[in-house]
């Protein structure tokens, strides 16, 4: 049979043991916000280096844009095909040459 002391002992050490798992999830924990406080820095950057290459994209489409395409058949780049020759510069839309 078991003794007063025997028994608060025995409660004390396990006490002491959920004390001692409780402390090693709270550092856990710390590492998870931490973590996720990194991740949410990097996913930040992503989000901004994103939308600057949106607005890079829409300004290039809006240079390539007052260009037309000539009559020149694309490179197929096979081996024995003839790579297509230059029909001069490009010029900008709206205005025929003359």
């Amino acid at each position: 049979m078991l003794t007063v002391n025997e028994i608060v002992s025995e409660i004390v050490a396990a006490s002491a043991e959920q004390r001692s798992d409780i402390d090693e999830i709270n550092r856990a924990l710390e590492q998870m916000d931490h973590a996720s406080r990194g991740n949410t820095a990097l996913a930040e950057q992503a989000a901004a280096a994103a939308a600057a290459l949106v607005e890079e994209a829409r300004g290039l489409t809006a240079i390539v844009s007052r260009f037309r395409r000539s009559a020149v058949p694309a490179y197929s780049g096979r081996p024995g095909d003839a790579m297509p020759q230059a029909l001069g510069a490009p010029r900008p839309l709206g205005g025929e040459p003359g």
